[in-house]
């Protein structure tokens, strides 16, 4: 609490609680707090100033009254954005309509915690479908954030951020000037996925990806067909597969993977791009008796709750979705301070989580076919 000065000197005339509002409306105007930050507790505050806790308790309540701060029960004090300040309110845009969208775990993390981020701040939240024709809604007091736009809304939010709006979206990247990107580094993740299979003695391994008009999934294809590249690795165009939806595979597709994994030499490991897939895949591997992952093994992406609650537990490659939606409402914050110039922000790095879907081979072992075969005969 170094910003907020040392233990208050009471002057004579002045009531102390108006020295620690001073103190702390100076740490608010010289940014060492920003909005959405929390002020350390009453206590603590007391102890710092040396002064009684009823003391700050009215200092703060005055500045709650002043519009610098925002008050949670049972959770702290925030500083806020003031209320003159050009933002009134944000707009959470999502693929789908919201009940539809906010059934997706994923949609959901990180609707939740920028709704929770962004009340600290004293601004409304409103759920949205982003849809053709939405940028003639928007003012330039009204930021938006969209999670997860296909590319093919690009015009759209583009429109929004010309019309003076602040834009930033989160979990996809593409190049618009007047739009900040806040993601995790999808290419990266993929190169994880291969490189932890090359590195259980994979050597055949599989791709399944969906929605392939979403920059995620190009990246995550990108960054796994690379690495499998240099880890010298097969995965040959028959083994990569494509559905068109992120929840189901496609009929044709299933075909496909059951086809490949009857063959005498199959992939003995597929990458899932997303975890619903993952789920998927499990599923008709086990309706087909087809072990997992003693036959196949299967690595999953994102990691809601229901990966390991699975038979076998799904290894994946986990986002970090705490650290994405704070990094977007700072991300907001600095376009909307710099009038439309959007700040730069580093993609975050995903991490493996391993689980045991996924089996270490012998360097040299019999494909899994002859396994089969020797398996039935015994």
């Amino acid at each position: 609490m170094q910003s907020l000065g040392g233990k208050i000197d009471k002057a004579r005339g002045i009531y102390p609680h108006t020295l620690v509002r001073e103190r702390i409306l100076q740490a608010i105007t010289r940014q060492n707090y920003r909005p959405g930050d929390a002020l350390p507790s009453e206590p603590d505050l007391a102890v710092h100033f040396g002064v009684s806790r009823m003391t700050v308790n009215r200092a703060i309540s005055d500045l709650v009254k002043d519009g610098y701060l925002m008050r949670e029960k049972g959770r702290g004090t925030y500083i806020r954005l003031r209320r003159n300040d050009s933002l009134r309110g944000c707009y959470v845009l999502l693929k789908e309509d919201p009940v539809t969208a906010l059934c997706d775990e994923y949609y959901a993390e990180l609707y939740w915690r920028l709704y929770n981020q962004l009340g600290r701040l004293g601004l409304k939240i409103y759920a949205g479908k982003l849809r053709a024709g939405i940028a003639r809604e928007f003012t330039p007091q009204t930021a938006v954030i969209a999670i997860g736009p296909p590319s093919s809304m690009q015009a759209e939010l583009d429109a929004i951020a010309n019309g003076g709006s602040p834009v930033v979206v989160l979990g996809s990247t593409w190049d618009s000037p007047n739009i900040a990107f806040v993601d995790s580094d999808n290419v990266r993740g993929g190169e994880l996925a291969a490189r932890h299979l090359a590195s259980l003695n994979h050597q055949n391994v599989g791709f399944l990806g969906a929605c392939p008009e979403d920059t995620n999934t190009q990246d995550r294809s990108a960054g796994f067909l690379a690495a499998v590249e240099q880890c010298e690795l097969r995965c040959p165009p028959e083994w990569r597969w494509m559905t068109r939806v992120a929840y189901v595979i496609d009929p044709e597709i299933e075909r496909a993977v059951m086809s490949q994994l009857m063959r005498e030499e199959p992939p003995t490991a597929i990458f899932c791009a997303g975890a619903k897939l993952a789920m998927r895949l499990l599923a008709l591997c086990l309706s087909n008796e087809i072990r997992v992952p003693r036959q196949v093994s299967i690595l999953a992406y994102d990691d809601p709750g229901f990966l390991s609650l699975a038979y076998p537990t799904l290894s994946t490659i986990k986002q970090p979705l705490p650290e994405m939606a704070s990094a977007a409402v700072r991300a907001l914050l600095d376009l909307a301070a710099k009038n439309g110039s959007p700040v730069h922000t580093p993609k975050l790095p995903p991490e493996l989580v391993e689980r045991t879907s996924i089996a270490q081979l012998p360097r040299f072992s019999p494909t899994p076919f002859a396994q089969r075969l020797q398996e039935s005969t015994t």
